[in-house]
């Protein structure tokens, strides 16, 4: 190697050994830091509260549907009066035990049409 050193690396490098003043680059880091903080704090409140007044919006027409559905779905198949049998079919005597055994039912068909091999 040559012993003759070129000067705008020694430049360079001389300008990488100066010193900053720490405390202003950690300042301003800490300042940037805190407001992107404040306006993420800030930008979830506004999500939150706009949130809240389309759920108040929709909660009430929501409800009512649910309340319907279930009316639909408990609609008793065989009346069974108040006989200690109705105790232990009340679970599995209404529609929605059909429509979940039907729905089961057609899945399983399904998967297996799709699992079979035509070939011999």
């Amino acid at each position: 190697m040559s012993e003759q050193r070129d000067p705008r690396l020694q430049a360079l490098f001389a300008e990488a050994n100066e010193s900053y003043a720490d405390n202003d680059f950690t300042k301003q880091v800490m300042l940037l830091t805190r407001k992107r903080k404040i306006q993420w704090y800030f930008a979830i409140v506004i999500a939150a509260a706009v949130a809240l007044v389309v759920a108040s919006q929709f909660l009430q027409p929501l409800q009512t549907v649910a309340l319907l559905l279930t009316d639909v779905l408990s609609i008793e198949l065989i009346d069974l009066g108040d006989s200690p049998a109705a105790w232990f079919l009340t679970p599995i005597n209404n529609l929605a035990t059909v429509i979940v055994i039907l729905a089961k039912g057609l899945r399983t068909s399904w998967r297996k049409v799709q699992q079979v091999s035509f070939a011999n």
